[in-house]
């Protein structure tokens, strides 16, 4: 089971929910239960944690002596994470992935990268919607 809430996905929901932006959490009716969903963008947003995912960050790096024994269970979550990315593609969404180390490092510059991303396709429906 795939654990909810936990503390970098409430700092990203506290964060784009302070400059207005409205959203779905964990659903479960669309492939790989998204963190933050945006029905009318169809973005879906996963927060991912970079131990558990394989991120080759330096937060990562900072865990390799505990590594041992989970790089294949760490393979096996990115594989997931592929056909999940690739499920979603083919029903017409647009995924996107915050990772657990940019939101620590700089929370301001990632949200501002995920309000782009929104905002972006805010403006696609929008001129799709005129034609």
């Amino acid at each position: 089971m795939k654990p909810k809430d936990t503390k970098p996905e409430i700092v990203l929901r506290d964060a784009l929910s302070a400059t207005g932006f409205e959203f779905e959490t964990h659903c479960s009716d669309l492939p790989g239960t998204p963190d933050l969903v945006f029905r009318r963008e169809r973005i879906a947003v996963f927060v991912h944690g970079c131990f558990w995912h394989g991120h080759t960050c330096q937060y990562t790096r900072g865990f390799r002596a505990k590594t041992e024994g989970w790089e294949s269970r760490q393979e096996e979550t990115k594989e997931k994470d592929l056909r999940v990315i690739s499920s979603l593609k083919e029903e017409g969404w647009r995924p996107i992935i915050a990772w657990e180390c940019r939101l620590n490092a700089n929370l301001e510059s990632e949200v501002s990268r995920i309000r782009r991303f929104i905002a972006q396709e805010l403006l696609s429906v929008s001129t799709s919607e005129r034609s």
